[in-house]
């Protein structure tokens, strides 16, 4: 069961960060694009929009940094322990 929690959040983490780093990059991309493309028709203020929308994508890729350090740390200790047990199991078994 732990386990499977332990995939579960890794899971759930690792794509809300990998979400917020390729919206991030989709911004950054545009705003190259489009000073490439015809710099003179951008908008006055085109960096500071993408600005504010990668600061926005970096804070939702930063929610699921709890959610993958939870359930790495979940799955090392179910790891080790079942590890453990069965070392444990070996000796007595001796």
């Amino acid at each position: 069961m732990r386990l499977t929690i332990g995939l579960m959040l890794l899971f759930v983490g690792g794509a809300v960060m990998l979400y917020g780093i390729g919206t991030a990059l989709h911004e950054f991309v545009g705003l190259y694009q489009g000073a490439v493309d015809n710099a003179m028709g951008m908008k006055a203020n085109a960096e500071q929009d993408a600005s504010k929308a990668m600061i926005r994508a970096v804070i939702i890729g930063g929610c699921g940094v709890p959610l993958f350090v939870a359930g790495s740390v979940m799955l090392k200790i179910t790891v080790m322990q079942r590890i453990m047990g069965r070392k444990a199991v070996s000796r007595r078994a001796r």
